[in-house]
């Protein structure tokens, strides 16, 4: 059996005592570093230096035609990790390449916001599409967009979504659930990106329309609540949609082909023009599982 390449002294000093995701994405980075400034590694353990000095190692991260600018901002962390870990000098120039690269990355981002912004429906209008929807009889998707306008949840909170009357038929902490009761619905996720972060979320859904909804839903295609219930979105045979086909079938199933990212920007950047926003976006955050500062800074359009 072949065994696994072993990496690079420097990459795994740099990932020591990180995530898997983390090192993950640093492996990413470093590959596409090397790849950048055309070298086999950047550490000299014999002459104790860099493999060639470090204007000539930025200079090939940022000539780099074909990369984008947040990519070359990964390959400049991965790049300064490197000099920290060896105590190389030259920090202070990639620090200020750095700096200037994460200018332009700013600036660009709020130019193609405010092309976004234009495009984009309003937060108004995105509720008043949501409401035809009830009105058209069309339930299920009436369902989905409530859970992602109303929660600004993303799909895979969706994916797993199982459909029970008691909380005690919540045996499976690899599912989310819509627990029916006669004065509302709970949504609890145990599956979510952050889950490991923020814990088990909970949210008590008193919307009559949406209780309605899923009654409606379930008569319709005769669907029961005996037993463990049912999966929101499933295949023919009942059983739970595979993760890689969630995202497909939202596709056909969300308002105006949005995506979980564009109704996120819409509803955030609606907050973020409203009285109290700052706390409003705190409670957003905490409910989605996600930094205030990362919220702020990819979703609000204005930023």
């Amino acid at each position: 059996m072949a065994q696994t390449p072993k990496e690079p002294e420097e990459l795994t000093k740099i990932t020591k005592d990180k995530k898997p995701s983390t090192i993950k994405a640093y492996r990413i980075s470093y590959n596409k570093l090397l790849d950048l400034v055309k070298l086999p590694y950047i550490y000299e353990k014999e002459d104790n230096e860099p493999t060639d000095d470090v204007d000539t190692l930025i200079n090939r991260v940022m000539d780099d035609k074909f990369s984008k600018l947040n990519t070359k901002q990964l390959a400049l962390n991965i790049l300064l990790m490197i000099f920290r870990e060896y105590k190389l000098d030259g920090q202070k120039k990639i620090i200020a390449q750095r700096d200037e690269n994460k200018k332009k990355i700013d600036l660009d981002r709020i130019q193609k916001n405010k092309i976004v912004k234009d495009e984009l429906p309003s937060y108004e209008d995105l509720q008043k599409m949501l409401n035809k929807l009830y009105t058209d009889e069309e339930y299920l998707r009436y369902i989905v967009n409530y859970l992602m306008v109303m929660l600004s949840i993303r799909n895979k909170d969706i994916g797993c979504v199982r459909v029970v009357d008691s909380k005690k038929k919540m045996t499976n902490q690899d599912d989310n659930y819509l627990v029916i009761t006669q004065k509302y619905v709970l949504f609890v996720r145990y599956n979510y990106k952050t889950s490991g972060t923020y814990g088990v979320k909970e949210n008590r859904i008193t919307n009559k329309k949406f209780t309605s909804a899923l009654l409606n839903y379930m008569d319709e295609n005769k669907l029961s609540l005996d037993q463990d219930g049912f999966y929101l979105l499933r295949k023919k045979n009942g059983e739970r949609l595979p993760c890689e086909k969630v995202g497909d079938m939202l596709k056909y199933l969300t308002i105006d082909d949005l995506n979980e990212t564009m109704i996120a920007k819409i509803k955030i950047t609606d907050i973020a023009d409203k009285p109290n926003a700052l706390q409003k976006i705190k409670k957003l955050s905490n409910n989605r599982g996600t930094k205030t500062d990362t919220i702020i800074s990819h979703y609000d359009l204005n930023y």
